[in-house]
């Protein structure tokens, strides 16, 4: 008998379709992993931040936002300062990210002693890894 008759005899046709998917898939993860770490990172660091919700909490005003690297390089000691001003009154707030990692977002809260209305926030400043 030959080799592929031997084979054919001790593996059945769902074993072999089943290896053939597999070994497919390995090779499309493993392809996509050497992809992206020979792709160079094109785009620095570059940050969104969307206000969420607000909440009053003995007296103080928790402000949610989310903040997004857009970019592909990651961004450390991010610095996030909100800002509100009321007539003369200004007061602001911030927090500082350890990191924030490209193409990823992180979560924090500012918290204020008035209603913040006319809330700004912003990123102040990040440093490069």
């Amino acid at each position: 008998m030959s080799l592929f008759g031997e084979l054919k005899n001790e593996y059945s046709i769902a074993e072999w379709v089943s290896l053939g998917i597999s070994l497919s898939i390995l090779a499309v993860i493993v392809g996509l992993v050497v992809w992206f770490w020979l792709s160079p990172a094109d785009r620095l660091a570059r940050f969104l931040v969307r206000e969420g919700q607000t909440r009053m909490e003995d007296g103080l005003y928790y402000v949610d936002f989310t903040i997004e690297n857009i970019g592909d390089e990651t961004g450390e000691k991010v610095e996030v300062k909100g800002s509100i001003t009321a007539g003369d009154h200004k007061e602001e707030a911030s927090t500082v990210f350890d990191f924030v990692p490209g193409r990823s977002e992180e979560k924090g809260v500012l918290i204020f002693t008035r209603p913040p209305r006319g809330l700004v926030i912003t990123v102040k400043s990040y440093q490069k890894p």
